[in-house]
């Protein structure tokens, strides 16, 4: 049996291919979001919130109005998410 919604995964999955070509190595660029969110107002955040809150941003616009985009950048920031509360490096090993 084909699952129904396998095409909208492999969509998100070159999307992931082609933002990481974009913005580079996700712990690199989430350590960058972090350190530059620590020197601007003093909050130390771990890599896992920051991906949090970009989730919640995409929700946010979402509920303003409904974009693909929106449902796939929350699948593929979850993603990143349980890739790295499964033990992708952590926040120091990524600096």
């Amino acid at each position: 049996m084909k699952v129904p919604y396998i095409d909208i995964l492999r969509e998100c999955s070159k999307i992931a291919q082609e933002r990481g070509e974009l913005y580079g190595e996700v712990t690199k660029n989430f350590t960058d979001i972090r350190d530059n969110a620590k020197a601007m107002f003093g909050m130390e955040l771990s890599i896992a919130s920051i991906i949090e809150l970009m989730i919640a941003t995409k929700f946010s616009r979402q509920e303003n109005e409904h974009k693909d985009d929106n449902l796939i950048d929350i699948i593929n920031y979850t993603a990143m998410l349980l890739w790295i509360k499964r033990g992708a490096p952590k926040d120091d090993e990524a600096k």
